[in-house]
C-alpha cells in the first residue's frame, strides 16, 4: 500500500512504540474476551447448545457481567474518537498514534532496474 508508520522524526517504530500504538485496542479486547469467558460460564451446556445462533447471542448479552456491558460502550467510543481525530487533524494522525509518538507516511514505490 506504500505506506510506513515511522516516529514522527522519521526514525524507526521500536517495540515500546509498536505496544503502545495497540495498548488501548489490547486492553479492550482483552476485557471483552474476558467478559465473554464469565457469560459462558454461567450459562450450562445443555441451555447453550438448545439454542440457535441468534438466540444463543441473546443468552450471552444477557448473562454478561455489567462491566463488561460498558467495555463494550467504551470501544464504541474509542473506535469513533479515534475516526474523529484522524478526520480533524492536518497530518491525519489518529489518537494511537498520538499516544505513541507515530504518524503513517507514504513512501515512494521502489522501481528495480531490469
Amino acid at each position: 500500500m506504500e505506506i510506513r508508520v515511522t516516529k514522527i522524526d522519521g526514525a524507526r517504530v521500536t517495540m515500546r512504540e509498536g505496544f503502545l500504538r495497540h495498548m488501548v485496542d489490547l486492553v479492550l479486547a482483552i476485557l471483552a474476551s474476558l467478559g465473554m469467558l464469565v457469560a459462558l460460564h454461567s450459562i450450562s451446556l445443555v441451555d447453550f447448545e438448545s439454542k440457535g445462533l441468534f438466540d444463543r447471542i441473546k443468552l450471552l448479552e444477557s448473562t454478561e457481567p455489567l462491566w463488561a456491558r460498558w467495555n463494550h460502550t467504551a470501544q464504541n467510543i474509542w473506535v469513533w474518537s479515534e475516526l474523529v481525530v484522524l478526520l480533524l487533524n492536518k497530518k491525519r494522525r489518529a489518537l494511537h498514534d498520538f499516544i505513541a509518538g507515530t504518524v503513517v507516511v507514504h513512501v515512494e514505490k521502489r522501481v528495480s532496474a531490469i
